[in-house]
């Protein structure tokens, strides 16, 4: 492979990275306490890139999907990674982007799919639990989106993405006595995220314990 394709996927490679860990439409994520850490299927994705470099028709659509993503375009990310998906089928990271994509649009039932097809392909991971639990919230299943945090908290216990989205469907759930452990846990890490103290209001205007 030429210099040009190898850094076009070294660069793919960083935009998927970022597009990952990509905020839900409802929830307000916070910032990642392992920022260096990359997710695993990510990693290995580009490592596989690097030892067995993908196809140049799969780099273009993988290009074209990460800027219809950045410039909001998500029916056409939709189709670019489909056409990914058409020629590598057992390609997660296609999946999870794709799931992203379909989650933007409002398509849960299909973003659903995909996370959880990528999830059968790489083997659990934090980024990806942590992504298909913010669609079961989306989906309005908490049950099973408390399961996905707390299996996402198990692999990385500094993630306090999961626990501040866990207390909402904890909330959602009205289990406020764990809602409240993982908002206190969040703040006592991060004294003034705006995120977990208005998760906190939402339990108090539950328990009519405005103080």
């Amino acid at each position: 492979m030429n210099t040009s394709n190898s850094k076009i996927i070294a660069t793919i490679a960083s935009v998927l990275i970022t597009l990952a860990i990509v905020g839900s439409v409802i929830l307000s994520l916070l910032p990642s306490q392992n920022q260096t850490q990359s997710n695993d299927i990510e990693t290995q994705s580009a490592e596989a890139s690097i030892s067995t470099p993908l196809p140049v028709e799969v780099v273009t659509f993988l290009s074209t999907g990460a800027q219809a993503i950045a410039n909001q375009d998500y029916q056409g990310a939709v189709v670019a990674y489909s056409d990914v998906i058409e020629l590598l089928p057992d390609y997660a990271v296609a999946y999870s982007q794709r799931s992203v994509a379909y989650k933007e649009l409002g398509y849960y039932g299909k973003a659903l799919n995909d996370i959880s097809t990528a999830i059968e392909l790489n083997g659990n991971s934090n980024e990806l639990l942590r992504q298909r639990a913010d669609i079961l919230v989306l989906s309005e299943n908490y049950a099973g989106a408390v399961d996905d945090y707390t299996t996402a908290i198990e692999l990385d216990p500094a993630d306090l993405q999961a626990y501040n989205n866990r207390s909402i469907a904890y909330i959602r759930l009205g289990e406020t006595e764990k809602a409240m452990a993982d908002i206190e846990h969040v703040l006592s890490v991060i004294p003034d995220q705006a995120n977990a103290y208005y998760n906190r209001a939402l339990i108090y205007e539950d328990l009519n314990k405005f103080e």
